[in-house]
């Protein structure tokens, strides 16, 4: 005898008969929760993409540097070269964290000298002053989708942008005596190689050698040095 009862699924106490309707039913509910997920994870994916890029990241690393320049931990994270190895090496650093005082909406824009996408630059400006750039350095990657690369930066490097007004000082001593710039010997690597006779002594010169002056140059100084010449027996002569 042929079996004519329909066949069906039971979920709860509900009895679904199981019909080709009820089967495209339950693929198309399958289908419509895949691709909420899969719009969802493409989202999530998107705005993490989006939000990783440098561009987006800068306004976060430009409140770090106001307030580093603020607090002055700015001076820790710079590098410039000393003004003279006869002054303190901080000279330009502490010149440069002055000029920055009660500074405090900076803006930013990408270099025009960016072209490497892992390590871009950003020049920041007080008003139409460029003050400092930026570089930035990816230090985590991901790719996500298959083709999209999310970054995590960090601040690679800060290098001030800063110049500042100099001397230099031509010094002239006898032949055997030394001198020393604020407190340091200054070394035969200062010479210049040119040797001066006393013009008061030129005619005597031809009978008796006479002493000459030897010529040293100094130069990339902030402010105006300390100078004392010494004889060869060590013995302070003059003080400038």
């Amino acid at each position: 005898m042929k079996n004519n009862a329909k066949k069906s699924i039971k979920i709860g106490e509900i009895n679904i008969p199981l019909n080709y309707w009820t089967g495209l039913a339950v693929y198309a509910v399958i289908l419509l929760i895949l691709a909420i997920c899969m719009i969802s994870y493409t989202g999530s994916c998107l705005k993490k993409y989006e939000n990783s890029q440098s561009d987006k990241v800068m306004n976060d690393f430009l409140n770090d540097f106001t307030k580093m320049a603020a607090d002055k931990t700015l001076a820790d994270n710079i590098e410039l070269p000393a003004s003279s190895e006869f002054e303190g090496k901080d000279t330009f650093v502490n010149m440069y964290m002055s000029e920055l005082d009660g500074t405090t909406d900076y803006t930013y824009k990408k270099s025009e000298d960016s072209y490497n996408t892992e390590e871009p630059m950003y020049d920041i400006y007080d008003d139409d002053k460029k003050v400092a750039r930026m570089t930035l350095e990816a230090k985590d990657q991901h790719v996500v989708l298959g083709i999209l690369t999310v970054f995590d930066w960090k601040i690679k490097s800060i290098e001030p942008v800063f110049s500042a007004k100099t001397n230099d000082y031509t010094v002239s001593i006898p032949e055997g005596y030394t001198f020393a710039v604020n407190g340091i010997t200054v070394s035969d690597d200062y010479k210049t190689g040119k040797v001066i006779e006393n013009p008061d002594y030129v005619n005597v010169s031809k009978y008796v050698t006479m002493p000459k002056s030897v010529e040293y140059k100094l130069t990339g100084f902030v402010n105006k040095p300390e100078i004392k010449i010494y004889n060869a027996s060590a013995v302070k002569l003059l003080q400038m």
